[in-house]
């Protein structure tokens, strides 16, 4: 899935001139607690192993925190300790590009930020 997108955002790029996205072709991380249709979720967890929870609960499928994170046109990475960057800035450009998607409007569970 991720070469896939990556092809597709690299073809984008080529013919249109413009990237889709503040975050396009930047490679993000996520904590596997985000339930994803179609990968085994388990927060390091042995006993969550194979027990996606969303074929279980409907509602969890592509929850609002995949989406906004799929939207900006990242490649996904497996679950990793947490934000992929070597420097401060890199981390700031991330966390300001995720807070400017305002996921508070989308998700009641998120509390706003100013």
């Amino acid at each position: 899935m991720t070469l896939r997108t990556a092809e597709g955002l690299d073809k984008y790029f080529k013919d249109d001139g413009t990237v889709e996205s503040p975050l396009h072709g930047l490679p993000i991380s996520f904590k596997d607690q985000f339930h994803v249709e179609g990968y085994d979720t388990m927060m390091g967890y042995v006993g969550w192993i194979r027990t996606y929870e969303g074929e279980k609960d409907p509602a969890k499928i592509n929850k609002v925190n995949s989406q906004i994170f799929k939207n900006p046109g990242q490649d996904t990475y497996a679950s990793s300790v947490g934000v992929m960057g070597t420097t401060m800035d890199e981390v700031k450009l991330v966390m300001t590009s995720i807070l400017s998607t305002q996921p508070w409007i989308r998700d009641p569970a998120v509390i706003s930020m100013p």
